[in-house]
């Protein structure tokens, strides 16, 4: 699951991967995210990895998109991705839930190599 308020960078992440062969939902907000992860659960059909833009607005932010998420699936696999690569969550990943960073803009190749890492892992 790709969760990113650009349109234009939910669209590209999607070709990359579907490219390779993943199945790709991409949603614009946070609160729709965690509907989605829970309903994926539901249908035992999960998610294998979900990659949240640092700065998605609106009503709950990154961090706590993931707390949500990783308290109904504590082992999912969790990207964050920036432009800004500063501090926070983006230094840190596993300090805040995440397994990795991806700073953008980033080539397909460094994300698809990314997302095998973690889905194959």
């Amino acid at each position: 699951m790709i969760v990113d308020d650009e349109e234009a960078i939910r669209e590209i992440m999607t070709l990359f991967l579907k490219r390779d062969g993943h199945d790709i939902t991409a949603i614009s907000s946070g609160s729709e995210a965690v509907r989605n992860f829970k309903s994926s659960l539901n249908s035992g059909a999960p998610f294998d990895l979900v990659i949240l833009d640092a700065n998605i607005p609106g009503d709950i932010g990154a961090v706590e998109i993931i707390k949500s998420i990783k308290e109904h699936d504590p082992d999912i696999s969790a990207v964050i991705t920036s432009g800004d690569s500063v501090g926070g969550a983006m230094k840190k990943p596993e300090d805040f839930g995440f397994d990795r960073a991806l700073k953008k803009p980033f080539k397909s190749a460094d994300l698809i190599n990314l997302v095998k890492s973690l889905v194959n892992s």
